[in-house]
């Protein structure tokens, strides 16, 4: 497979983290207090901040066991079959009072709140720039992603997304790397995707080694002994120091002599910086990864964890693209993103298969 960088790199003005939120009332609760408990106790409106219950991008949630209503200001003053509009003193009446539109007292789940007109002409503000404020790393085809100048995991990430805009990106929506600009931030992606991926590999490493047949293994891990030992008892799996099979899944710790050793079972993030001296040493290696070719591709790198680590991020990115939906916008991204770290298509492969 050719390995390409060919993604269109854009400079733009005014740059900012489009992954943070906004320094404004709703996302931090500053300039409030909050009043609970039926209004018995009061604590800072930073514990209780608007975000944290309706979203950063002001839709709510419809799938637990508390209904969060929308409170874009769109939604707000749009009469629903269960209020009227709201306007902003009545606004105002509900966020001090908690009482709605038409006189109704609203659920004791949403804390009621003290704050001066000011901040209350500050909140209102905000709701009106929810959307665009989720919105805005997104073009009408594109969204934008900013890498730093120093960006280690680029070549990884820029080969996973060209890779998913070849493919047709998702709802006709491209990744477009970018210099600066409304964007989201690599590394703020990378951390979000990549939360999951350790786990998934190594069940799937553990998976591998029972079925072929081994019982006693080394385990390189950072991992406490105790912690270690009761891990590997639960597959069926026992550790011993002079096991000729490794198991290495902790980037702190060196691999032994490969002399000592017959097969080695790894995660491709953990193996990737030692991965040539382990080609080389002609010992049977099992990897956890999205895909084989990616082997060689970290091979080809000077910095081959940098770069697969980038390259998970990408593909996580291109399936949150998807999941997020056509109108999904920064905070349904975020969600999605989480999940699909989980979920990236890794297996175990065979060096030399």
């Amino acid at each position: 497979m050719a390995w390409r960088h060919v993604l269109a790199v854009t400079l733009l003005a005014d740059p900012a983290v489009a992954w943070e939120m906004p320094d404004t009332l709703y996302f931090t609760g500053s300039g409030a207090e909050a009043l609970i408990a039926d209004g018995s106790v009061r604590v800072e409106g930073s514990q209780l901040a608007c975000a944290g219950c309706h979203g950063a991008d002001g839709r709510g949630d419809d799938e637990g066991a508390t209904l969060i209503p929308p409170v874009t200001w769109e939604a707000l003053t749009t009469p629903t079959g269960g209020r009227s509009a709201y306007d902003a003193e009545t606004f105002a009446r509900a966020v001090r009072a908690g009482v709605g539109p038409d006189g109704q007292k609203l659920s004791a789940a949403m804390p009621r709140y003290l704050m001066d007109d000011a901040a209350m002409a500050g909140l209102v503000e905000s709701l009106t720039r929810l959307e665009a404020n989720d919105r805005r790393a997104f073009g009408p085809r594109e969204l934008r992603v900013r890498f730093g100048a120093i960006e280690p995991r680029l070549g990884g990430f820029a080969d996973a997304a060209q890779a998913f805009n070849d493919a047709g990106g998702a709802y006709g929506r491209s990744i477009v790397l970018v210099g600066a600009g409304d964007a989201l931030a690599l590394d703020d992606i990378a951390e979000t995707a990549l939360l999951g991926v350790s786990e998934v590999s190594e069940a799937l490493l553990f998976a591998r080694i029972v079925d072929d047949g081994h019982r006693r293994i080394r385990w390189l891990t950072a991992l406490s002994a105790p912690e270690r030992d009761f891990r590997l008892r639960q597959r069926g799996l026992v550790h011993d120091e002079s096991a000729r099979v490794l198991l290495w899944t902790s980037p702190g710790v060196t691999p032994p002599s490969l002399t000592a050793i017959d097969a080695v079972y790894a995660d491709l993030a953990v193996a990737a910086p030692g991965l040539g001296a382990l080609i080389e040493g002609a010992v049977p290696i099992y990897l956890a990864a999205p895909d084989a070719s990616l082997l060689e591709a970290a091979l080809r790198d000077p910095a081959p964890l940098a770069y697969v680590e980038g390259y998970l991020a990408g593909l996580a990115l291109g399936q949150a693209l998807t999941d997020a939906g056509r109108a999904g916008g920064q905070e349904a991204l975020r969600r999605a993103l989480g999940k699909a770290g989980a979920q990236l298509p890794i297996s175990v492969h065979r060096i030399g298969d």
